[in-house]
């Protein structure tokens, strides 16, 4: 395949590199910046850097769009204006968790076999290209887009070496959301796990609770999220669950109400795993819906 990166971040630039790998050629690269562009087009071997579409080449047969997703329909609408690719036959993916395919629908209606391509990784610019490649073996990828489509798509999947999920267009919003909590929402607790760490001592940090993290998500994985819970809300402590709070509110009005929702889940969990029920599960939920 002849490839066109629209996109110069993260995303793109590993996709792009996992193809090169497999001895498919970039020919283009199209980025907001000429410099974003000619970093890319250096690292991806390729002879056109450009912040100007029209220099997409016309050699192109496969286009991956990495541009934020408010940017893909307007940038859809501006390359089906291009009259220099035939796009009858020409590939086009985005990779938006939570955009469907039909932001490309200007480029479908040229001919071209348009989808979504979302990889579920994350891309930290922090990352160096070399350590994010050798993160991306075995990665899933969430296709979006008209089931004529599905074919290539695996293909493309296969040459990431990756596996596909197909997602519904009106699921889509909904698996984006699950990438989210997957992704974002565990570094987030890990920076209130830090911050309370650092209110217990200016010697404790995250290093400690390391272990922990890392043997409760090996065990969720290995099992389920709800073999893997523990603690005082399984184990009907109300006393400790309404000290938490106390000690947390008189911190944080945020934080203890970050714990007071997440309580709530646990115990769900645990009454679903049948842990705690009749009066405990009462007592429980009352100490977590009052204010502490």
């Amino acid at each position: 395949m002849s490839v066109t990166l629209v996109g110069a971040g993260p995303v793109g630039v590993t996709l792009a590199a996992l193809l090169v790998r497999k001895g498919h050629r970039v020919v283009s690269v199209i980025s907001r910046t000429r410099r974003s562009a000619h970093r890319a087009a250096r690292l991806l071997g390729s002879p056109v850097g450009s912040d100007d579409l029209h220099d997409l080449s016309a050699k192109t047969t496969l286009v991956i769009v990495a541009v934020p997703e408010e940017e893909i329909a307007h940038l859809a609408l501006r390359a089906s204006t291009l009259e220099h690719l035939p796009w009858r036959g020409v590939c086009v993916f985005h990779t938006s968790g939570a955009q469907t395919s039909e932001l490309l629908n200007p480029l479908s209606d040229r001919g071209s076999m348009t989808f979504a391509l979302h990889p579920v990784q994350s891309f930290p610019r922090s990352r160096r290209l070399h350590d994010q490649l050798l993160l991306m073996d075995g990665v899933a990828y969430a296709f979006q887009g008209p089931p004529r489509s599905r074919p290539l798509a695996r293909r493309i999947v296969r040459e990431f070496d990756g596996t596909m999920l197909v997602v519904p267009k009106q699921k889509k919003i909904l698996y984006h959301a699950a990438c989210v909590f997957a992704s974002n929402y565990p570094v987030v607790l890990l920076d209130i796990v830090e911050d309370l760490a650092k209110a217990v001592s200016p010697d404790l940090g995250l290093e400690a609770f390391r272990p922990l993290t890392e043997s409760s998500i090996a065990h969720a994985a290995a099992l389920s999220p709800a073999a893997a819970l523990t603690g005082p809300v399984v184990r009907s402590s109300g006393g400790t669950v309404k000290g938490h709070r106390q000690a947390l509110a008189a911190h944080s009005r945020e934080i203890e109400e970050i714990y007071r929702v997440l309580a709530l889940q646990a115990l769900r969990m645990a009454i679903r795993r049948g842990d705690v029920r009749g009066a405990g599960a009462k007592r429980l939920r009352d100490i977590l819906r009052k204010r502490p």
